[in-house]
């Protein structure tokens, strides 16, 4: 009988028309070369009760110099499919930006090469002091690019497309997951996250 009683009120917080959300997500986004973790807010208005409109964004944390965020509009399509769970297809728009940002690039550019050079100098029959004078000489020349960074970034506008799934563990407070492609000119970036939202 409570049990019952549960499962008939957990059936009752599924979403209404004009029924708000503000949440967090944790995001795993990948490609075939590069992967990086990310976090987000979203923010979800239901137009009717089986349909709602989403406007969320993620930043994903720096890898190998490179970081980068995205902006999205999404519908989503609510199916329930047992008391309190909801899947949902999902289909929108997408402004996706990515950082490069090498600081120090010169300098670093410098010890790495100079690494290169020496060993190629040594297996000729170099000595390693002749090198190292020869080296100052170099580092000296150039010393004063040597903290100069070199940066760059580009945004594009596409499409996501994908689907998740949605647990309310209580009236106002629902827990989900979710996977989407995001679609942008000559590239793809599937993104996996989990999240957490406060209903009002």
């Amino acid at each position: 009988m409570i049990a019952a009683l549960i499962l008939m009120s957990i059936g009752a917080f599924a979403q209404e028309p004009g029924q708000m959300a503000v949440g967090v997500n944790g995001a795993y986004g990948f490609s075939s070369n590069y992967k990086t973790f990310g976090v987000g807010a979203k923010f979800q208005y239901a137009f009717m009760k089986e349909f709602r409109a989403e406007a969320s964004g993620t930043y994903f944390f720096k890898k190998d110099y490179v970081s980068a965020w995205d902006v999205n509009l999404n519908a989503h399509y609510l199916i329930p499919v047992s008391e309190g769970v909801n899947v949902y297809p999902l289909a929108g728009l997408t402004i996706f930006g990515v950082k490069a940002d090498i600081g120090g690039a010169v300098g670093q550019g410098m010890d790495y090469y100079k690494n290169q050079v020496k060993q190629e100098w040594l297996a000729a029959g170099g000595s390693a002091s002749d090198f190292d004078a020869y080296w100052a000489q170099v580092k000296s020349q150039y010393s004063q690019y040597a903290d100069d960074s070199v940066s760059g970034s580009e945004t594009r506008v596409g499409f996501n497309v994908g689907g998740g799934i949605e647990y309310f563990v209580s009236p106002n407070i629902k827990i989900n997951a979710e996977i989407k492609y995001q679609y942008t000119k000559d590239s793809d970036w599937p993104v996996i996250s989990v999240g957490a939202a406060y209903v009002f």
